[in-house]
């Protein structure tokens, strides 16, 4: 009976969690989409003013580590952007480093391209023609160089259904499946993502993380205008587990399955989590 109750009551703090977790995407879709009508700013030549003000309060909120603005570029407008890039990339980057850090010494003013990319194995390589981009552009905690900037997001092969999936939806936040993690070396050092994961009990770096992608629409009231940019966010699924339960509630395994036939297995615990590594990835 104790079970069952303490299974229930981990369900349902999961599901207002999670509804917390995207209300806090939500939000910031909604600021920085009224910012640039405000403005009167015309997508996708937007830079949201203090990013990083922004960006450090909602990954509080909501656990993120790493929060990323792209844009919707179309090909009509390919060279006007890249144009805007060119002269807007150094001060959105060094603006950040200097609300974070209160200094550029963090900062590598090499690598940008003014063209779009995307990864291959031995790196940034430029991407082949298309009818969209999705380009990385603003990034909370800032990045420590200019490399990924116009890094087409969309080139990513396992991604395009999660995109056309935000687009026909219109107003959901989509994660992904679990899938590796290789923006967290743009902003943090390995020593200071270790560290992030050392708040967590038995936590690592290597365990499970995932990337939530929201709409941002010109119109932040009708979910029906264009989707002009997404929001997107890595979170690692242990740090959204840890205070399901009160302390002193130990022993619990969760299975956490998703639509990637992926599944994990996790060990919950009051005020904390980890996973049991002999049942992930099953």
């Amino acid at each position: 009976m104790q079970y069952d109750q303490f299974s229930e009551a981990l369900s349902d703090a999961a599901i207002r969690q999670q509804d917390d977790i995207r209300d806090a995407y939500r939000t910031l879709s909604t600021i920085i989409s009224d910012q640039a009508a405000e403005s009167n700013k015309t997508w996708p030549f937007v830079s949201v003013p203090k990013f990083e003000s922004l960006g450090v309060n909602i990954r509080k909120i909501s656990g993120t580590e790493i929060l990323t603005l792209f844009p919707t570029v179309t090909r009509a407008n390919t060279e006007a952007w890249l144009n805007f890039t060119d002269k807007q990339h150094a001060h959105n980057v060094k603006e950040s480093h200097m609300l974070k850090y209160k200094t550029l010494d963090n900062l590598n003013e090499v690598g940008y391209k003014s063209y779009f990319q995307r990864a291959s194995p031995n790196g940034f390589i430029p991407d082949i023609d298309r009818d969209f981009y999705h380009p990385m552009w603003q990034f909370s905690p800032p990045m420590f160089s200019y490399g990924a900037i116009n890094w087409n997001i969309a080139s990513t092969p396992d991604l395009g259904s999660v995109f056309e999936a935000v687009k026909e939806l219109k107003y959901e936040s989509l994660v992904s499946g679990v899938r590796p993690y290789v923006a967290a070396s743009l902003s943090f050092t390995d020593e200071e993502h270790a560290r992030m994961h050392s708040e967590i009990e038995g936590s690592s770096t290597d365990f499970p993380h995932s990337f939530i992608y929201t709409p941002v629409h010109l119109d932040s009231q009708d979910f029906n205008s264009p989707i002009v940019a997404l929001i997107g966010a890595a979170m690692a699924w242990d740090f959204s587990l840890r205070t399901l339960l009160p302390e002193g509630v130990i022993g619990i395994h969760a299975v956490i399955k998703n639509s990637c036939n992926q599944s994990f297995t996790y060990e919950i615990n009051g005020e904390w989590s980890r996973s049991d590594d002999s049942f992930c990835l099953q």
